[in-house]
């Protein structure tokens, strides 16, 4: 399986296919409940800082990216999920 990289205009870039972007704050996150807990409004969506809605920032090869307090990175995901595979 080939690792495709997406980018951005602003420059920031990803890999993992579960990752979202904000278009409008320029913001990566490991998931959209993460995405979606950093945006209220509906007709005007306004873009809240991570910290303020709770999101735990996380360092990653491209940068930092935000997810929900006790969500494992997707790499612990892909780790659990290889050794419950080779379990069975």
């Amino acid at each position: 399986m080939s690792v495709t990289e997406t980018s951005c205009c602003c420059g920031a870039s990803w890999t993992s296919p579960r990752l979202a972007h904000c278009a409008g704050c320029h913001i990566t996150f490991t998931s959209m409940s993460a995405f979606d807990q950093h945006q209220t409004g509906v007709d005007l969506v306004i873009c809240h800082r991570p910290e303020d809605r709770g999101l735990v920032a996380s360092r990653r090869v491209h940068g930092v990216v935000y997810k929900l307090a006790g969500d494992p990175m997707p790499e612990e995901l892909l780790a659990h999920w290889q050794a419950q595979r080779a379990a069975s």
